[in-house]
C-alpha cells in the first residue's frame, strides 16, 4: 500500500516538474527570440540569393528547438503578372532552401507571423479577400510553419438578396481544432477587423431595407407596410433615376431599392426594394402619389402608390 502511494506521489511530482520544466523552457525561448533573428536588409539579400522577382516583404523568425532560421517571403515572381506567391525559406547550413510555397494569390491585406499555438512554434498567417457584385469572402488563413497544417476562418459575404443576413456567415476549418487554439485564433481575428458581425436596429436607416423584407417578405404586389426616417435617404449605392413630384421624390438605386422622400416632412421611406439586387428598378415616371418603374432584369412595368402611412404595389 505505502509503495503504490509513493509510486502515485512520485508520478505526480514528475509530472509537474516536467511541466514546470516545459514552461522555464519556453519562457526562455520568448526571451532570447523576442527579435527577428536578421535584419530586413539581410533576410531580403538571402531571398534574393534563392528567389527571383519582386519582393514584397520579408520576414525572419526561428521556432523553438530548431536552430534554424527561417524566412518567409511574399513576392510577385513576373511583374506583368498580377499575382503574387508565399514562400518559406529555411536555412540549410550558410544558405536556404525553399521549405514551403503557396502560389497564385491576390493581394492580401495582411502578411504576419504569429505564434498562436503558444508553444514556440510559430504561424504564417494572412487574410486573403474576394468580391464580386453579389458576394463576396474574407479568409484568415494561418499554417503552422513546422507541420504546414492549416487553418482557415472564412467569412462569407452575401448582397444579392438583401433580405438576408448583413452578418457574414463564418466557417472554420478544420472542425476539430482544440478549444485553447480556437481561442487563440479567435482573439487575433478580432483584433484584425474580423468576426465583428453587425448590431441590427430597425429603427435605423441603414438597416431600413432589410426592415422592408422583414415586414414585407419579397412582394412584388400587394398591400406593403412602411417605416420612415428621418431626412433624406443615405443609400450606399449609386443613384439608377429620380422622378420629383411637388410633394414626392423618387429615388431609385443601382442594385438597390426604390426609396420615397417626403419633402415637406423631411423624411423618407423604402417603397420597393427587389429580391434580387439585379432587379433593381429603373426608369421612373410619377404622379403626386404614384410611381410607375421597371424591374431591370424583368423588364416588367411595376406600380407602387403611395396612401398615407403604407403603400401599395402592382404588377
Amino acid at each position: 500500500m505505502l509503495e503504490t502511494l509513493i509510486s502515485f506521489f512520485k508520478d505526480d511530482m514528475l509530472s509537474a516538474i516536467n511541466k514546470i520544466a516545459e514552461l522555464a523552457k519556453y519562457q526562455w525561448f520568448k526571451i532570447i527570440n523576442n527579435k527577428s533573428p536578421l535584419t530586413e536588409e539581410e533576410a531580403r539579400k538571402h531571398a534574393y540569393g534563392v528567389l527571383s522577382g519582386d519582393i514584397r516583404k520579408v520576414i525572419s523568425f526561428k521556432n523553438i528547438d530548431e536552430n534554424k532560421v527561417y524566412i518567409l517571403v511574399y513576392l510577385r515572381e513576373n511583374i506583368e503578372e498580377p499575382l503574387f506567391k508565399l514562400v518559406l525559406l529555411k536555412q540549410f547550413g550558410n544558405s536556404y532552401s525553399i521549405d514551403w510555397e503557396r502560389e497564385q494569390i491576390q493581394l492580401i491585406q495582411l502578411l504576419d507571423v504569429e505564434e498562436l499555438n503558444k508553444r514556440g512554434i510559430r504561424d504564417i498567417i494572412f487574410i486573403e479577400e474576394a468580391s464580386g457584385t453579389g458576394a463576396g469572402s474574407k479568409t484568415l488563413n494561418i499554417i503552422n510553419s513546422q507541420d504546414k497544417n492549416h487553418i482557415k476562418i472564412t467569412e462569407l459575404y452575401n448582397w444579392m438578396e438583401p433580405r438576408k443576413p448583413s452578418s457574414p456567415q463564418v466557417e472554420i476549418y478544420p472542425k476539430d481544432l482544440s478549444q485553447k487554439l480556437l481561442d487563440s485564433i479567435e482573439r487575433y481575428a478580432v483584433s484584425k477587423g474580423m468576426l465583428t458581425g453587425n448590431l441590427v436596429d430597425f429603427s435605423k436607416p441603414e438597416h431600413a431595407i432589410q426592415n422592408w423584407h422583414r415586414r414585407n417578405g419579397v412582394k412584388t404586389s400587394g398591400e406593403i407596410e412602411l417605416d420612415f426616417y428621418p431626412g433624406k435617404p443615405k443609400y450606399g449605392n449609386s443613384v439608377a433615376d429620380t422622378f420629383s413630384t411637388s410633394k414626392i421624390e423618387w429615388i431609385a438605386y443601382f442594385k438597390g431599392p426604390l426609396i420615397g422622400y417626403l419633402k415637406s416632412e423631411n423624411k423618407h421611406f423604402v417603397a420597393y426594394s427587389p429580391a434580387n439586387i439585379y432587379s433593381w428598378p429603373r426608369e421612373l415616371a410619377a404622379t403626386e402619389n404614384k410611381v410607375i418603374f421597371k424591374s431591370e432584369v424583368e423588364r416588367k412595368l411595376m406600380t407602387f402608390k403611395f396612401d398615407g402611412g403604407t403603400g401599395k404595389l402592382s404588377s
